[in-house]
């Protein structure tokens, strides 16, 4: 605990430079790998009807594009251009109390993950124009089976966002997709799209290239290396792994409760070294403390 406070006190002590020829490296090289600015959803364009969807963890299982799932995806990729500045807000609980909202909402996009909060927008703001949505908390709304519309309020705090989610990363998370899909476009709310599974996978396998070791890649990671494409610059907030502050005070894992995460399916420490590194190289700013 004291040897990361310390580095990152470090990393504090010295001021951030954007180096824009360091950005442009990684957003390269991720496009040429990766490439979110085409191959990050589903689309019309870089989908067929008929097309056999191959699942991103499920390698063997498939699913045909007949008319309704191809009427469901857009036209075009919706994103022509860069978003300008991003503010990526993760969860966790360093950004309670660090009155941090005005500064998120002053960017011209900002991504969040699945559906945390609104509440406290002192620390977190209140705009929105991304949503991750992990079909797994659909269980919180009985699965859609019943009543959608209290999943509909919620969704009003995001008003006017994107949502993403992996439809295609196990044959699991279809259904629930396609409800969220439909409850959402019958309440005249969010849009939905769907990740494209093998942008997801070559996302994957290019991090473990790297040297990352783990089960799944975290939404933040997802969305760090999508936005390492689509923004001009990015500011990550509430990027925290760990149970302490940074005055070594015990610190909830998220800001809104303390709920652990399951397993050891994501590598959060390594992935915050990962941002670490790129904060001193100058490709994106790594927010820590209050604003």
């Amino acid at each position: 605990m004291t040897e990361v406070i310390k580095t990152i006190q470090d990393l504090q002590n010295h001021p951030w430079e954007f180096n824009i020829t360091k950005l442009k490296v990684h957003s390269s090289e991720l496009r040429q790998k990766c490439n979110a600015t085409r191959e990050m959803i589903l689309s019309q364009e870089n989908t067929r009807k008929g097309q056999k969807i191959t699942y991103e963890v499920e390698r063997k299982s498939v699913k045909s594009v007949d008319d309704s799932l191809f009427q469901m995806l857009p036209k075009t990729f919706p994103w022509s251009s860069y978003l300008g500045h991003c503010a990526l807000v993760g969860n966790g609980g360093i950004l309670k109390g660090s009155r941090c909202g005005k500064q998120i909402d002053k960017a011209d996009f900002v991504f969040r993950m699945n559906m945390p909060p609104m509440t406290n927008t002192t620390d977190v703001g209140s705009k929105t124009s991304m949503l991750t949505l992990n079909p797994s908390i659909m269980k919180k709304f009985a699965s859609l089976n019943y009543a959608r519309r209290p999943f509909a309020e919620q969704m009003k705090q995001y008003s006017g966002a994107f949502v993403l989610m992996p439809a295609f990363s196990y044959s699991q998370c279809t259904v629930p997709s396609f409800k969220v899909y439909y409850t959402l476009q019958e309440f005249n709310f969010q849009e939905v799209f769907f990740l494209h599974p093998d942008y997801l996978l070559r996302l994957s396998n290019y991090w473990k290239q790297k040297g990352l070791k783990f089960f799944r890649l975290s939404s933040g990671m997802m969305l760090v290396s999508a936005a390492l494409e689509l923004c001009e610059s990015i500011t990550l907030y509430g990027f925290w792994p760990y149970s302490f502050d940074l005055s070594e005070q015990p610190l909830s894992h998220h800001y809104y409760d303390n709920v652990q995460p399951k397993g050891n399916v994501h590598d959060m420490p390594t992935e915050f070294w990962i941002y670490t590194r790129m904060h001193l190289e100058g490709v994106l700013k790594l927010h820590l403390g209050n604003c």
